[in-house]
């Protein structure tokens, strides 16, 4: 139980400094646009998704999969939305198991892959699901959801 709340707790600190060098802050102003649909916070097992707008059809994604207490693997992707077909599309997903030290900084890392495509299929529903030929085991069956807020 307690490695789960040590995770939590590395998961939230890597995607806050994510979000605060992307420049976000809490003053930014509410997504507008077709990617605003989709624009938010999704979690899933161990699974957590940052979805960022770039432009009205365009978001930056930043997922973190916790493996153990200072271990996780990331993954950085920009996308292109499709509202007919609710899919963000990309091409540039970018794959990274990562070590952390007991002071939370990166230890070291290594690129599993680079140059990974696929999409992410949003439902009416708000949901989504993983789809790409490289996480087809890891992601397969797993569907995120916009996580709570308070």
């Amino acid at each position: 139980m307690c490695s789960k709340r040590i995770f939590a707790l590395l998961a939230a600190v890597v995607l806050l400094l994510s979000a605060a060098s992307c420049g976000k802050t809490e003053s930014a102003p509410k997504a507008t646009g077709v990617v605003s649909r989709i624009v938010g916070m999704y979690e899933c097992d161990r699974c957590a998704v940052n979805i960022e707008k770039l432009s009205d059809t365009e978001a930056s994604v930043y997922a973190m999969w916790g493996q153990k207490v200072l271990m996780a693997t990331e993954w950085k992707l920009t996308g292109t939305y499709d509202p007919q077909t609710r899919q963000l599309l990309f091409v540039d997903c970018v794959c990274t198991d990562v070590t952390y030290d007991e002071h939370g900084s990166v230890a070291k890392e290594v690129v599993e892959y680079e140059n990974g495509s696929g999409y992410l299929q949003f439902s009416a529903d708000g949901t989504f699901t993983w789809e790409s030929e490289q996480e087809a085991e890891r992601m397969q069956g797993m569907t995120f959801s916009i996580g709570a807020t308070e």
